[in-house]
């Protein structure tokens, strides 16, 4: 089974200053119960949750699954499955929003973790 962790509402206001993004965050993703949660092509990622603006207010926990490959950081091709939390944190700081989000709810390489809407 996947890696999983909860966080609280506090703890994810406390790592994203954009507040838009904060509900976002709050409120992402496809509720776990629907699927097998070993099957990790049930779930968008949170980045293209957050991108698409899509909004859920139920109380269950959802599932988020971090999306690792390619993406352009600071205009350097940066892999994020070559890099670990650090340096991935220190790459991203203060570009994209999307990925701003990403960091601020933690990532783990190719695992996933629930977030609790409160």
């Amino acid at each position: 089974m996947p890696y999983k962790k909860e966080i609280e509402k506090e703890w994810v206001a406390e790592s994203i200053t954009d507040q838009r993004i904060v509900e976002y965050a709050q409120n992402a993703t496809i509720v776990i119960n629907k699927y097998d949660v070993n099957d990790t092509s049930a779930y968008q990622s949170l980045v293209e949750i957050v991108s698409a603006k899509v909004r859920f207010d139920s109380k269950l926990f959802y599932r988020i699954q971090i999306k690792t490959g390619e993406t352009d950081v600071k205009k350097n091709e940066v892999r994020h499955k070559d890099l670990n939390y650090d340096e991935l944190k220190a790459s991203v700081n203060g570009t994209e929003t999307l990925y701003n989000v990403t960091i601020g709810v933690e990532w783990y390489k190719e695992e996933s973790f629930y977030i609790k809407n409160v």
